[in-house]
């Protein structure tokens, strides 16, 4: 259940994504003060690959080879 919902919520930002490059396009210039729209995209594309990690994560441990053990020689 979780998961399905983390690959929701990842589907939703990547279409807010699309607003704000569309909003972006559309931006007015000559302003004094200016929205940073790149800096909101890269923030929303960190936060939506940081939830595909998790969801596209192996839901076993990885194996990991044998310990040596014995370190005296």
């Amino acid at each position: 259940m979780e998961r399905e919902q983390l690959a929701r919520i990842a589907h939703e930002i990547a279409e807010l994504e699309a607003m704000v490059a569309a909003a972006a396009q559309n931006k007015p210039t000559g302003q004094r003060v200016r929205f940073r729209y790149e800096w909101l995209q890269r923030d929303l594309q960190l936060v939506r690959d940081g939830i595909t990690q998790h969801v596209d994560a192996p839901r076993q441990p990885r194996p990991a080879p044998p310990l040596r053990g014995d370190y005296r020689q």
